[in-house]
């Protein structure tokens, strides 16, 4: 009985509403104001004295999407083009109603209706009400277009989402789209809200879709919680997860995530390695610089999945890191090429002449990062670690060259069968050449360690490699590799320097003259940066002190830490290259505003990227004294999370200042005031 007659009071609600009056059509109404997340409506009447904020950086307009006669609603993205997904609200039902339906029960993304305009916008409205830049979206999460198309990834309500400003009928009263155009500064320093990502250093929303929205999970959901969770990891990424994340849905689907047997490194990572690697076809030299790292987690006896580090007595991961670097006068770091992680197997447990994982991961590397294109050389620079003849071997066998540091005293080969005995092995043969030039070093100070000015020499010579005898069959087979040996070595050392400096490298790129012999030792002081890389992914991502209970899940999280590590790492290049450019157009000038205005900078002299960078370093902690030197990237990093939290906190306090400036909506006739008016 009951259900009966609540369908007849259906039936009766639906006559009642078909029978009503529709509402005044968007046509003849004017355009509405979007101010923070609390927006108008085209379909009602909004007062003329709350359609506009007073003019200032922090107000833009939209046009409401709906058909004529509909019902009132809020301005959101239309379904189309959020996919289908009404974005959450805080009230009414639950919004996870639905979501852990199978893929199959799913209803399929609503299309645009017959004859429905395309979704429109309005140009932002600077400080002094002129149209600066159009605005795709709604509230905060608006970003601007450029040439008809979104410049970044839409953060509509909540919703990470692309999509595609198209020209439509503009419905009348509305304001037409204005042309794209750059953000101006003007006298006093201001410049209009930009909510996109700079070209310099993206938003952590905006790169965080960058890096995984491509992801290959084998779930759409999967993929974007990586999303999700990797711009939670951009913004801070040192806290715990529970500090990151801060709501207890998101914490859980982290760990869900993260401890899901089908997720890997390698398809998370993968996004970004293919990026690092079609960025740097665009050079016409590349270091892919590795290194292998020890991840120490004796403080967590109880994990499981890892192995034997150090003395054998700690257990933890060795993780090997490829690196591309671009050996300009400022190294340029273009991002992580590969990643790996292996457990250290004693030779007891390994088969006869089988080599070791920590051993074999250089040649594995060297596999999977592939051969460049054409007409670019790719050099793989490793350390003393690297000297190993299947890794060199690999890497001519992609067409890539290699720079090493020597540490075997291995045999060479020589077409004459009367040699001298000291240049049958190669360090023998290095510490015999003649010195060809000599040039000072400056040393610096370090742990043990005095500065001081070192007096150089350096040699260089052709010589032959054959493969080791005692290796494996297909290595054996081998014939040997045409390398150059370049020696530079420090002279009347100081009586206190108990091991003066020495690097004996080997490399597969021609090295005949003076000149190349010197890039070849600039190239391998670029290998310091895979140690920077690794004290970030350390010490900035706190990767050691994650507490999780497999190895497994350390894995997985390197997926999102990994390339995140990078990012920070560039930081430091960014703040050292083209220091003379307008800050504006390379960073958000929201943030260039709210740091002039923390460090009390005079608004009368524009803000260089060279002074950003200097003054982001000071709120890190620099101070900038004639012998502090230019600031690291743990600093630069410190003031970087102090400014956004700022910036975060300025738009926060617009959207209520927005709310404030609306109290004539309470005042509208009740029947146009539609009842999900207020989120």
């Amino acid at each position: 009985m009951k259900w009966l007659v609540l369908g007849l009071g259906l039936l009766v609600g639906g006559a009642l509403w078909s029978s009503a009056a529709p509402v005044t059509e968007a046509s003849a109404l004017p355009a509405p104001t979007a101010i923070g997340r609390r927006v108008g409506c085209a379909t009602a009447p909004v007062p003329q004295s709350a359609q506009r904020l007073p003019p200032g950086p922090l107000a833009f307009e939209a046009v409401a999407w709906g058909q004529p006669g509909e019902r009132p609603r809020r301005l959101l993205p239309p379904p189309w083009l959020t996919g289908g997904r009404r974005p959450r609200h805080s009230g009414g039902a639950s919004p996870r109603r639905g979501r852990h339906r199978p893929a199959r029960h799913r209803r399929p993304p609503r299309q645009a209706p017959p004859g429905t305009p395309d979704y429109q916008t309005a140009a932002a409205t600077g400080g002094q009400g002129t149209p600066t830049t159009p605005f795709q979206g709604s509230g905060l999460g608006a970003v601007p277009v450029t040439g008809g198309s979104v410049a970044g990834p839409a953060l509509l309500s909540g919703q990470a989402a692309t999509a595609t400003w198209r020209p439509g009928p503009t419905p009348s009263g509305a304001v037409s789209p204005a042309p794209a155009a750059a953000p101006e500064v003007g006298a006093a320093g201001t410049a209009a809200l930009t909510p996109a990502a700079s070209e310099g250093i993206p938003a952590a929303a905006a790169w965080a879709q960058a890096q995984w929205a491509t992801a290959q999970l084998g779930d759409a959901r999967l993929t974007r919680r990586a999303v999700q969770l990797g711009a939670a990891l951009a913004a801070h990424p040192a806290p715990s997860l529970p500090q990151q994340l801060k709501q207890a849905a998101g914490l859980k689907g982290a760990y869900l995530l993260l401890n899901h047997p089908g997720v890997t490194l390698a398809q998370l990572a993968t996004p970004h390695w293919r990026q690092t690697r079609a960025a740097a076809a665009a050079h016409p030299v590349v270091l892919l610089v590795q290194d292998t790292t020890e991840l120490d987690y004796t403080q967590h006896p109880r994990m499981q999945g890892v192995g034997p580090i150090g003395n054998g007595k700690g257990h933890g991961l060795l993780l090997h890191s490829a690196l591309a670097v671009v050996p300009t006068v400022t190294p340029q770091i273009v991002g992580l090429a590969h990643q790996q992680v292996v457990l250290r197997t004693p030779s007891s447990q390994r088969p006869p002449g089988a080599a070791s994982p920590e051993g074999a991961v250089w040649a594995e590397t060297a596999q999977a990062i592939g051969r460049p294109a054409a007409a670019v050389q790719w050099v793989a620079v490793g350390d003393r670690g690297s000297d190993d003849f299947r890794f060199m071997w690999t890497c001519q066998d992609t067409a890539k060259d290699f720079l090493i540091r020597v540490a075997h005293n291995r045999l060479l080969q020589w077409e004459q069968t009367d040699v001298d005995p000291q240049l049958r092995k190669l360090v023998d043969c290095a510490r015999t050449l003649t010195a060809a030039h000599s040039y000072t070093l400056a040393v610096s100070a370090g742990p043990q360690r005095v500065a001081r000015t070192a007096q150089m020499r350096l040699a260089w010579a052709a010589v032959r490699i054959p493969p080791p005898q005692q290796g494996p069959a297909e290595l054996r087979t081998q014939p040997a590799l045409t390398a150059w040996l370049v020696r530079t070595w420090e002279v009347d050392a100081p009586a206190t320097v108990k091991e003066p400096l020495e690097w004996i490298l080997v490399t597969s790129v021609p090295t005949t003259t003076l000149a190349q012999a010197l890039e070849r030792v600039r190239w391998y002081t670029c290998r310091w940066l895979v140690e920077d890389y690794h004290q970030c992914l350390k010490t900035g991502c706190a990767i050691e002190k994650r507490q999780f209970d497999h190895g497994d899940d350390i894995r997985r999280l390197l997926g999102f830490l990994g390339p995140l590590a990078a990012r920070l790492l560039q930081l430091r290049n960014v703040a050292r290259q083209a220091p003379d450019t307008p800050a504006a157009s390379q960073v958000d000038p929201l943030m260039v505003q709210m740091l002039a205005r923390r460090l009390q900078r005079p608004e009368t002299s524009p803000m260089t990227v060279g002074d950003f960078w200097r003054g982001v370093a000071r709120l890190g902690g620099h101070q900038g004294r004639r012998r502090d030197g230019p600031p690291g990237w743990k600093t630069i990093w410190r003031g970087w999370e102090y400014l956004s939290d700022l910036v975060t906190g300025a738009r926060l306090y617009a959207g209520m200042q927005a709310d404030q400036q609306m109290p004539e909506r309470l005042s509208l006739p009740l029947q146009t005031i539609p009842v999900d008016w207020f989120p």
